[in-house]
């Protein structure tokens, strides 16, 4: 559920940016085009940052185990002692 309420939320953010944009163009505002190249930039930033929020929930199990093993005091002891020499 939170899944699609992001998406559209996102999606209807860049619609109206971008529109705005347009119109800003059309009606012969200046700065329109900038306007308009920087939405589309901020959209490619939203839509990837949305994209990676999503990819992390759906993989939340795995980085978890992964952050808790890094995290481990028998992980810090065994790359303390690594080789014969500390590590720190």
């Amino acid at each position: 559920m939170l899944r699609k309420i992001s998406f559209w939320y996102t999606l209807a953010f860049i619609v109206l940016w971008n529109g705005y944009a347009v119109q800003q163009y059309f009606t012969g505002q200046p700065g329109a085009v900038q306007l308009f190249f920087f939405g589309i930039g901020f959209t490619v930033i939203l839509l990837g940052a949305t994209w990676f929020s999503r990819w992390l929930m759906k993989h939340y199990k795995v980085v978890d185990e992964k952050a808790d093993e890094i995290l481990s005091t028998k992980f810090k002891k065994d790359r303390r002692h690594r080789n014969g020499k500390t590590v720190y």
